[in-house]
């Protein structure tokens, strides 16, 4: 039997939860310098509307003159003030494969990534709110067919299905890569979300045709 060249692709596991029960949903794009969030409930992108009328997303920027310790607190301030908000069920950041490092990953961008995610970590840590990761390459793979896709094939695709591609609040013409981002994981976990309740709901049951039909029914409404 030939094994497809596809990697198996799973929701990342919740503990004392189940997704059926997830309706809020932060994903997050994180960095020290511009980071994006996007916000979905109950499966469907929340927008937000800056001064010029366009859609913002949630977004953090931070001068890259900046002392780290100064960026850092201004993280943690963001993401405390985004939870506090938004009241999510999940927050969920994108699992970079340099983050376990390579060697053309420096390790100065390492402990910076390793850091902001920690405060992330602990901002969750503090309201008992579940924290997840998903891969980067799975979010690419789903979204374009191509773990090596650029941002601007994530940007195109999302724009294909609808999406009003945000942008910065005081550059209206440059479209924010980081909510873009962000609203792709979203966009992801909630398929996947609601392939997961049908999956949940019509569990496979042993036996053919008409009759296997009748029995997930069956078990559907009971």
């Amino acid at each position: 039997m030939r094994k497809s060249s596809t990697p198996d692709i799973a929701l990342p596991g919740l503990k004392n939860k189940n997704w059926k029960d997830i309706a809020r949903i932060i994903a997050i794009d994180e960095s020290l310098n511009d980071s994006g969030a996007a916000l979905f409930v109950e499966g469907k992108y929340q927008s937000f509307v800056g001064p010029h009328g366009h859609d913002i997303g949630i977004a953090l920027k931070l001068s890259a003159h900046a002392a780290t310790p100064e960026k850092a607190v201004k993280y943690k301030q963001w993401v405390d003030a985004m939870i506090e908000q938004h009241r999510p069920d999940v927050l969920i950041a994108e699992s970079h494969p340099f983050a376990r490092g390579s060697r053309t990953t420096s390790i100065a961008t390492i402990e910076v990534l390793s850091g902001i995610r920690f405060i992330t970590m602990l901002a969750c840590a503090e309201r008992k709110i579940p924290y997840l990761e998903f891969s980067t390459n799975s979010v690419k793979l789903i979204m374009c067919g191509a773990v090596n896709a650029s941002k601007e094939m994530v940007q195109l695709v999302l724009k294909n299905i609808g999406y009003d591609l945000p942008r910065y609040e005081l550059k209206e013409q440059e479209i924010n890569g980081n909510v873009c981002d962000a609203i792709a994981l979203g966009e992801v976990i909630c398929r996947m979300q609601k392939a997961e309740i049908v999956r949940q709901k019509y569990v496979p049951v042993v036996g053919e045709g008409r009759s296997q039909t009748q029995k997930r029914r069956k078990q559907s409404n009971e």
